[in-house]
């Protein structure tokens, strides 16, 4: 019997404790038109803290960022011109847009700083030849910062390398996911 009464309070405990769904935020345009909104999931490791100019969401906060990482050239034209983006694991609770739900990538905003300490040497040395194609491989990082935007209509996600937490592989490949307009 005490069983019985013992979990029938640690049920009805629990549900009186459970912590309601995030009410998303709403993204609107720079004529302040409601055009999307933000989810922001259970235990997410950022927090809302306002809006940068043109219509970008800022999120505060430090985390481990785990996934695919890709880097090479993100220009055309003669110069080699840096870019970092990492494809999340699934199990990633970062925020993101609801109706512009395609691909996850998050852009690093500091790309060689990213290369320098994640990419062997002699893996950049190749990537940073025009036509080297793109150094890849599975890491995880500590970031800081996040932001949530909408470029060419389509979500934009962004965060700051601040280390490497656990070091991983490198291997070129000749495509990364498309990530421009």
């Amino acid at each position: 019997m005490n069983r019985i009464v013992l979990l029938l309070l640690l049920f009805l405990s629990a549900s009186a404790f459970a912590v309601p769904p995030a009410k998303p935020v709403p993204f609107k345009d720079a004529q302040g038109r409601e055009t999307d909104s933000i989810l922001i999931p259970l235990n997410s490791p950022v927090r809302f803290t306002g809006w940068l100019q043109g219509n970008v969401a800022r999120f505060e906060g430090r985390f481990v960022l785990e996934g695919t990482y890709y880097y090479g050239d993100g220009a055309p034209g003669p110069e080699f011109s840096g870019e970092a983006h990492i494809v999340p694991d699934r199990n990633a609770r970062f925020p993101l847009l609801v109706k512009r739900n395609g691909p996850r990538t998050i852009t690093i905003d500091n790309p060689e700083v990213f290369a320098e300490a994640v990419i062997p040497a002699g893996v950049i040395k190749s990537v940073r030849r025009k036509g080297g194609g793109y150094a890849t491989g599975h890491v995880a990082i500590r970031a800081e910062g996040f932001t949530v935007g909408i470029v060419c209509d389509r979500p934009s996600y962004v965060t700051h390398f601040a280390s490497i937490y656990r070091p991983s592989g490198a291997h070129i490949e000749n495509a990364q996911p498309h990530t421009g307009c």
